[in-house]
């Protein structure tokens, strides 16, 4: 058996043997059970959750196009957290990689490589891009991960693997699918919290309904001095500052009768490390956005459904950056537009037709006296369309997206798959799809000078491409979901940052990336109180030159929540283990050891809540967050000023917070 097979067949062992908890409890619950058998597949999949990302339709989980995981605002509530991005980090096959060089959240998806233009997981606010930002596709994603109301969201969609084909560039290695509540669906409240390194926190939610308008908003504000970062410099000192930030953000939506808007505005402000291993510098990050989407939606007695959807992004970003041994604050501003037309619904008995257009408009500045980037402005146009066919228990599924970026060759993404049930709760999906990337205007035009370091794009670059076949077998019930996954994904043309010479950083075209791996995921309720949610990742990356584990991610990550809810209290519990991440020596042999190497670590916490029933239902809440006191560090990756050498800290300290909730 080789290395790379023994993970699989382990996770295939433990899902053969796997039998599923006794929740009957008596005979008539029992019979319930054996009635639920007699039922038709599509009488028996509308009690299971419903997704919409794989197919822009909403679907059972178990039937959609697309490998995906769901995180729910129960899910939120039991398990608490702080930010987006943290509650990101619990779902399977989502790893953040908070070096604060870059500020957080970089998002990655199944091992791949850290981008430091986070540009691999495009994020979706109710289905429209809002973090493809056009000046490098998503390198500051602060204000979508750490200032978006989380009282607002509904549910989190992850679609791992390609999503090109519906939803165009930097759907390349998953989709993150944002659904907001509607009006009947949001409390009314105030929450006040504070805890640990002077963390201040106010969520305001509000919610409105008159006739057919429905409105629903919530605001929210976060402060705090931060933790203790330290590391230390190749002269040997130490160099501490505090990873404070501040993030005030608001989100609101609205619907009448066919018409709707959203709308969202954030501001992340957060400590980032400047300079270089010699001298580091403590510096500033200022990421500012404001979404706004209006669209029409209708649905015919045929069911056929047309909808239209215009959007815009504006991003201002503030970074400070060294220039000749000082900082200085370099700004950055994009006005990104799109417009988009779908229309989908039954074609004939078994078939379900999917056809969409885009024109997305990238424009965007970097003001004087920055100069090393020409003012940008073009178009991207996109056509796609899938055809569903189902026959008897099998599904079929066969789309494409073509692309055109005004200045780059056309591109053409194509999925396929099958899903298929042998019995009304177990089944398979065998999914084939293909995703790009378009080079960013930074990576082709930019021309910086950082101090003794010169940043160079590359005008001729092509874009990234990825092929990714996945297979899975899924199990579900009322109060279960089980699911174990083979993935494997190719990527080719990789745009990389390389070191031309001591002085000279630019971009290219360079080699490519396999990645090959095997997720197990699982949750259930039991005993009606106790809920449990896990999942076991493992990856194994190989590049065009035969080096091994290159993304230096963790190859095993494991996590785990237990939960107990009643009517007035609950108690979540959730822990996540991430393997030792890989030295970074194997890609620079001469990198300088300075700080502590990288090692596995578990990042546990705990969440309880309590609901004074007799008391106006006010909601006491406590949150207290890496429970283990870990000391955190990743390898820094290359084409980073600190590349040089061999970690960046990334979490530090124990963490507290105390909120009460107050009705409105």
């Amino acid at each position: 058996m080789t290395r790379k097979s023994a993970p699989l067949y382990l996770l295939f062992c433990v899902l053969s043997s796997y039998s599923a908890p006794n929740f009957s409890a008596s005979a008539d619950s029992q019979s319930s059970d054996d009635e639920l058998f007699q039922l038709s597949l599509e009488e028996l999949i509308a009690v299971n959750i419903e997704v919409i990302t794989p197919s822009k339709a909403a679907e059972p989980l178990s039937q959609s196009p697309g490998i995906v995981s769901v995180f729910t605002d129960e899910e939120i509530a039991l398990f608490g957290a702080r930010d987006l991005g943290e509650v990101l980090s619990r779902i399977t096959g989502i790893q953040p990689y908070d070096s604060l060089n870059s500020g957080r959240h970089r998002l990655t998806a199944r091992g791949d490589q850290p981008s430091f233009n986070n540009n691999h997981v495009l994020m979706l606010l109710n289905g429209t891009p809002l973090n493809r930002e056009s000046y490098a596709g998503g390198i500051w994603t602060q204000a979508s991960l750490l200032t978006i109301p989380l009282p607002i969201i509904k549910r989190i969609e992850v679609s791992r693997g390609p999503g090109s084909v519906l939803y165009g560039t930097n759907a390349f290695a998953g989709v993150v699918n944002i659904i907001t509540k509607e009006s009947d669906e949001l409390e009314q409240e105030v929450t006040v919290a504070f805890g640990s390194d002077n963390t201040k926190a106010v969520d305001v939610t509000y919610a409105h309904s008159a006739g057919d308008l429905k409105i629903a908003a919530a605001g929210r504000y976060f402060e705090t001095d931060g933790w203790d970062f330290k590391t230390t410099t190749t002269g040997g000192d130490v160099f501490s500052d505090s990873a404070d930030s501040k993030s005030p953000g608001f989100m609101a939506t609205a619907r009448y009768k066919d018409f709707y808007a959203a709308t969202s505005y954030g501001k992340a402000e957060q400590f980032t490390i400047r300079g270089n291993p010699a001298a580091p510098i403590a510096g500033q990050t200022d990421n500012e956005k404001f979404f706004l989407d209006l669209g029409y939606e209708h649905t015919f007695e045929n069911d056929w459904q047309v909808k239209t959807s215009a959007s815009y992004v504006n991003g201002r970003t503030d970074h400070v950056v060294v220039q000749s041994g000082s900082l200085a604050t370099i700004e950055y501003e994009t006005d990104d537009a799109r417009l988009e037309l779908t229309s989908q619904g039954p074609l004939l008995d078994n078939f379900h037709l999917l056809l969409g257009g885009t024109v997305d408009y990238f424009s965007g500045e970097v003001p004087a006296p920055a100069t090393f980037i020409p003012n940008w402005d073009e178009f991207l146009f996109g056509l796609y369309g899938q055809i569903e066919y189902r026959l008897e228990k099998t599904k079929f599924i066969a789309g494409a997206q073509y692309n055109k970026l005004e200045s780059i060759s056309g591109n053409l993404s194509p999925r396929f798959g099958v899903v298929h049930n042998f019995t009304n709760h177990f089944g398979f999906k065998a999914l084939y799809g293909e995703a790009f990337r378009a080079p960013s205007n930074a990576e082709r035009d930019l021309l910086a000078n950082i101090g003794a370091l010169t940043i160079s794009g590359t005008p001729s670059l092509t874009p990234e491409l990825v092929k990714t076949y996945d297979l899975q077998f899924f199990y579900e019930k009322e109060q279960l979901q089980a699911s174990i996954t083979w993935f494997k994904n190719e990527q080719e043309d990789l745009i990389t940052r390389t070191f031309t010479s001591p002085t000279t950083i630019e971009f290219e075209n360079k080699g490519g990336l396999d990645i090959e791996g095997v997720e197990l995921e699982s949750k259930f309720t039991f005993n009606e109180h106790w809920y449990f949610t896990g999942s076991y990742s493992y990856q194994y990356n190989e590049d065009s030159e035969d080096d091994t584990n290159v993304t230096l991610q963790p190859n095993s990550i494991i996590k785990l929540g237990l939960g107990y809810n009643t009517k007035d209290w609950s108690v979540g519990i959730f822990d996540s283990y991430f393997d030792s991440y890989h030295d970074n020596d194997k890609l620079n042999p001469s990198v300088n050891k300075v700080n502590p190497s990288s090692k596995g670590y578990h990042n546990l916490s705990i969440n309880a809540s309590v609901t004074l029933s007799n008391f106006y239902d006010v909601k006491l809440n406590a949150y207290m967050d890496n429970l283990l006191d870990e000391d955190v560090y990743l390898p820094t990756q290359p084409g980073s000023p600190f590349s040089s050498q061999n970690t960046l800290p990334s979490q530090s300290g124990r963490f507290f917070m105390f909120g009460i909730s107050v009705p409105l």
